[in-house]
């Protein structure tokens, strides 16, 4: 009879993911992988590379990272980095340096003069499967024209909007973008300039979230319908709205 350690190592993985599950908002390495690296000679591999995936640099770690925390990283592919307001123009400086792959960026938190997007290369940008929009920046990544990127999912809290134009560049390079997830206090607190790329996305959504209750009263003059923008996405095969009442669900 087969033992654990006969499986195939993406078995192995596979059961281990299952079993250190976290939580994509705070990604912390799971305490379990560290005791089943222990455990044999097969398990340790698929171990560490599960912890190492998803590295959080707080502000300390950073102060050094040209010596520490740049091998961590180095041609690393990575489930998901944070850029808080701790520590963000430091992070991002040592994922550009240390050429690693990201598959989920989080900023969070942040003031525009905390990070600078700008600085970012392309190569990492197009790397992401999921991008989660929930602080300020400043600058963009440059985007080619003509260029594609992997990104699957697409975070924003309508508090912390990128500019149109970014949001314009992003989606038109973009074609795998099928999940939106928007939070906002209201149904239509989109300011105006954004219906390019609203436009763009309703043509290829296919999931879509939104945190709001659709029977509250706009704020803000001059801004896009959501409930217009909902309406002309005719390919959804999901749609999930949070704290809604039965009368906003129908009203969308």
């Amino acid at each position: 009879m087969a033992i654990i350690q006969d499986l195939p190592p993406e078995l192995l993985r596979r059961i281990l993911e299952l079993m250190s599950h976290r939580d994509p908002y705070y990604p912390r390495p799971a305490r379990d992988l560290s005791n089943t690296s222990l455990v044999a000679r097969a398990w340790r591999r698929p171990s560490q590379d599960l912890l190492i995936s998803g590295v959080v640099l707080g502000r300390y770690d950073t102060l050094s990272y040209g010596e520490t925390s740049r091998p961590l990283v180095s041609s690393r592919t990575l489930d998901c980095a944070d850029l808080d307001c701790n520590s963000a123009q430091k992070v991002l400086e040592l994922l550009t340096e240390a050429g690693a792959t990201v598959r989920t960026l989080l900023i969070v938190g942040t003031k525009a003069n905390e990070l600078d997007l700008g600085t970012m290369r392309f190569e990492l940008l197009a790397g992401f499967h999921s991008l989660h929009i929930i602080g300020y920046f400043k600058g963009q990544p440059p985007i080619p024209r003509d260029a594609t990127i992997e990104l699957k999912t697409l975070f924003l809290h309508l508090r912390y909007l990128p500019s149109p134009a970014f949001l314009d560049s992003l989606v038109g390079a973009a074609p795998f973008l099928t999940r939106l997830e928007l939070y906002t206090r209201t149904m239509e607190q989109l300011p105006d300039g954004y219906s390019t790329a609203l436009q763009m996305l309703a043509l290829q959504l296919r999931h879509l979230s939104i945190r709001a209750d659709a029977t509250s009263t706009p704020t803000y003059p001059r801004t896009v319908d959501l409930h217009g923008f909902v309406a002309s996405c005719t390919f959804l095969r999901s749609i999930e709205l949070y704290c809604a009442t039965p009368a906003s669900i129908t009203a969308t």
